[in-house]
């Protein structure tokens, strides 16, 4: 999934990406008599690096980010 926050830095984007983790880190799936905990990781990436000028920069960007996010442990977010 990729959620955007235009006009936003990336101090804001985190801060909203943390509270999409922990709105998600509060609920459960429940099937039947079994409960599971739900967690994501989350990668930002901003585009006022420099660096990042077309789409493709942008998706690769986050994608860094994510799999960074997910080498650090679950339910967090990684600014890359």
């Amino acid at each position: 999934f990729l959620i955007l926050f235009p006009h936003q830095d990336a101090e804001k984007a985190t801060i909203g990406a943390n509270r999409c983790r922990e709105t998600i880190a509060n609920s459960r799936i429940e099937e039947g008599r079994l409960g599971f905990p739900v967690t994501i990781s989350v990668g930002v990436a901003d585009m006022t690096a420099g660096e990042i000028v077309t789409a493709d920069d942008l998706l690769k960007a986050c994608d860094v980010a994510l799999y960074a996010a997910k080498r650090t442990g679950r339910n967090v977010v990684h600014v890359g």
